[in-house]
């Protein structure tokens, strides 16, 4: 693994566990349109976004990786950050505030483990 993947990884699977739990909540046919429009949204302001490919079996971040290469990890964070940001307000709208707040308090918890010393890996240094 380069240091680049390691780099994007936590936001990686940080995204791919919110696919996860909105597939099991809405199914996984509601969760590809709105993984379809939250990306478009994020790729306005972070047009790597629009390398990630989702489908029925997941999502898969190969261009995504390698348009990052060598980037700060500052600049990966924030486009990761905002594509999040994007589908839970997206889930806001459509299932509630209730629902979409839930989705990002477990996100958050899973961050703040993450940021700890011998969590899975440091966020945002």
């Amino acid at each position: 693994m380069t240091q680049d993947e390691i780099k994007l990884a936590p936001y990686e699977a940080r995204l791919t566990e919110l696919w996860e739990r909105m597939v099991k909540t809405i199914g996984i046919y509601t969760v590809n349109v709105l993984m379809e429009r939250a990306i478009w949204e994020a790729s306005q302001k972070h047009p790597e976004m629009a390398l990630i490919k989702h489908n029925d079996e997941g999502l898969t971040f190969d261009a995504v990786d390698h348009a990052y290469a060598g980037r700060p990890e500052g600049e990966v964070a924030e486009a990761f950050n905002d594509l999040t940001s994007e589908l839970l307000l997206i889930m806001a709208r459509l299932l509630g505030r209730e629902m979409a707040q839930r989705l990002a308090e477990e996100l958050q918890a899973r961050i703040s483990d993450e940021k700890k010393p011998g969590g899975e890996g440091k966020v945002g240094s």
